[in-house]
């Protein structure tokens, strides 16, 4: 089977992302003039849609849900490139709750990070074998073929660095339902990726406190592990839209100004939200071309 990152042999213009979410599926499709999303809550519901738009054998780029891999940062293994896949296999063995041994297994640079022992670091991609099988079957059997198989965090990059603010650093707070995941992003880099089991609007539980934290906590990890200028930038998107109240305590807390991004600030005629679509979207958009290097700390005029 294939990386979890990798692309299937496939001839067709990236268009289509699915993402597989816990309530269903997200289906973004972009044309040269306009993008469309819809979300659908089983097998059947993306099937009807599939033969209503005429997408039948056309391929989408996959997006796995949360709950089916663990995106881990680590040290990349001193070996060659052909060996780099398996030697990363038995470096994150022991930080997973599943046997590794058929597990699919990938990775992707960590910004342009080193370890404390001048080693690159990368985020490793892990899932079980048997789930990775079930998700990209449910792509089939609505008709459509599997171009690449992807990461949630990575679909939301793709986003994130479309945005000018990415230019000089930002952070991508995605909230859903009942989960949320923080992004750092400078340029078209992924730096730090988060994901926090609790809901912004979740008052019992300190949802915006909680966040609050975690998102305090990326940016102390990025201050004390990449030399770049901080970060100031605060990004908010969700599957709905985030109460102004919530975006102003983390406005107030952070210091940095918290922006609500709807999805029609990719391409008109989106909606705000809905689940999956923000994924699906990242995907089917694709990586962001290469940016210029970042500056320095010390070359930040003072930021």
């Amino acid at each position: 089977m294939k990386g979890l990152l990798g692309r299937f042999r496939d001839r067709t213009p990236r268009c289509l992302g699915l993402a597989c979410h816990d309530r269903g599926f997200g289906l973004a499709r972009v044309e040269p003039d306009a993008a469309y999303c819809d979300t659908h809550e089983d097998p059947d519901a993306l099937e009807q849609t599939v033969r209503r738009q005429r997408l039948g054998r056309h391929s989408a780029h996959l997006v796995l849900d949360e709950g089916t891999f663990r995106l881990l940062p680590t040290e990349q293994p001193d070996v060659p490139e052909a060996e780099r896949r398996e030697a990363i296999r038995w470096q994150v063995a022991d930080l997973v709750d599943f046997d590794v041994t058929h597990a699919v297994i990938d990775f992707c640079p960590m910004g342009d990070g080193v370890s404390h022992h001048g080693k690159p670091m990368v985020f490793a991609a892990v899932a079980p074998a048997d789930h990775v099988r079930r998700a990209i079957h449910s792509v089939r059997r609505a008709g459509l073929r599997v171009a690449s198989v992807g990461l949630p965090e990575l679909a939301l990059r793709n986003l994130a660095a479309r945005l000018p603010e990415a230019v000089s650093g930002l952070v991508l707070l995605y909230a859903r339902a009942r989960s949320a995941t923080i992004l750092l992003v400078y340029g078209t880099h992924l730096f730090v990726a988060r994901h926090v089991d609790v809901a912004i609007d979740d008052d019992g539980a300190g949802g915006p406190d909680t966040l609050l934290l975690e998102i305090q906590r990326a940016l102390d990890y990025y201050d004390g592990h990449f030399a770049l200028p901080p970060i100031r930038n605060l990004a908010v998107m969700g599957d709905m839209p985030v109460e102004d109240e919530a975006l102003g305590y983390l406005s107030s807390q952070l210091r940095m100004e918290a922006r609500w991004i709807p999805l029609s600030r990719f391409a008109e005629g989106l909606p705000a939200g809905g689940a999956g679509c923000a994924r699906a979207l990242g995907a089917a958009f694709g990586p962001p071309g290469p940016s210029p290097a970042p500056p320095p700390e010390n070359a930040a005029g003072g930021g």
